[in-house]
């Protein structure tokens, strides 16, 4: 089965001629790219030397370095969006990861795109965390939520992968986020060895919530690139095209029907792929 969750990387010897090159002449050479190519495969952290991910352009190789150029995620343009719920004020889809929340590119315009109308985002997930996500048709509609997010009556649910020593008694992560109380509840699914897989519930929506809060227990989610360790002995976890973390489920008091909706997001394939390697 052609699996891209775990795609084989490119691999480049650096050799005697080549010592002290800078990183991005090296990519533009052995593979034939421009500077600006090889400059968006280093900013995609993707590339790494000796196991290590390097995203400095200029950083010179050394003979006998082992530089490894994995695939860059692209989100599917033409698969259409999966729409988990929706009313006459709301929508809830299952946003595939690689897609911005909004802004220009991102799944509110390839939603509003499918529909034939305009939609807003209520809230955000990150670019590459795949899953439940609230839009509102109209500005009045997502002006609405706000308060409901603020009091904290939105249910917020993930699974993430995650790589590290994960204390035995964790159940709760209490620590601040920018300055701003930030909590995060955690359930064990599942370890092995040096994995876990986790369940976490959101009370508090602060930007990289779970990723930074893991971060400050020597944690990070498999395929992390932003936070966490940067030397990746496995190399399955050098083939991951982005972190594993997914909004299972979402659910809110209406604030029009007073009704409480939920709605669940499947787990995609690369993630289970992902969890059946790391035996989770």
């Amino acid at each position: 089965m052609n699996d891209p969750t775990m795609s084989k990387p490119i691999q480049l010897k650096v050799a005697g001629g080549e010592k002290g090159l800078e990183l991005i002449a090296l990519l533009a050479r052995r593979l034939g790219l421009t500077r600006n190519e090889a400059k968006r495969r280093i900013d995609s952290r993707q590339v790494f030397i000796n196991h290590q991910r390097v995203w400095m352009a200029r950083h010179q190789v050394q003979i006998g370095d082992l530089v490894e150029i994995h695939g860059m995620m692209t989100p599917e343009v033409e698969k259409p969006c999966e729409i988990l719920w929706q009313d006459d004020h709301f929508i809830i889809i299952n946003k595939p990861a690689g897609w911005l929340a909004n802004g220009t590119g991102s799944i509110e315009e390839k939603l509003g795109r499918e529909l034939q109308r305009t939609v807003h985002a209520v809230h955000r997930l990150d670019r590459e965390t795949s899953g439940c996500m609230l839009l509102a048709w109209s500005r009045d509609d997502m002006q609405r939520m706000i308060p409901v997010f603020q009091r904290r009556e939105v249910k917020k649910l993930y699974e993430g992968l995650v790589i590290g020593n994960l204390p035995e008694s964790l159940e709760v992560i209490n620590r601040p986020v920018d300055g701003e109380d930030a909590m995060t509840l955690v359930k064990v699914m599942k370890r092995k060895g040096p994995a876990a897989r986790l369940e976490f519930t959101l009370i508090t929506g602060r930007t990289h919530q779970i990723r930074r809060h893991l971060t400050a227990l020597g944690l990070h989610l498999a395929g992390e690139k932003q936070y966490g360790a940067t030397t990746l002995d496995n190399p399955m976890l050098r083939t991951l095209k982005r972190h594993m973390l997914h909004a299972v489920l979402l659910g809110f008091p209406h604030p029009y029907t007073q009704t409480f909706v939920q709605a669940r997001a499947a787990i995609p394939e690369d993630f289970k792929q992902a969890a059946k390697a790391l035996g989770l």
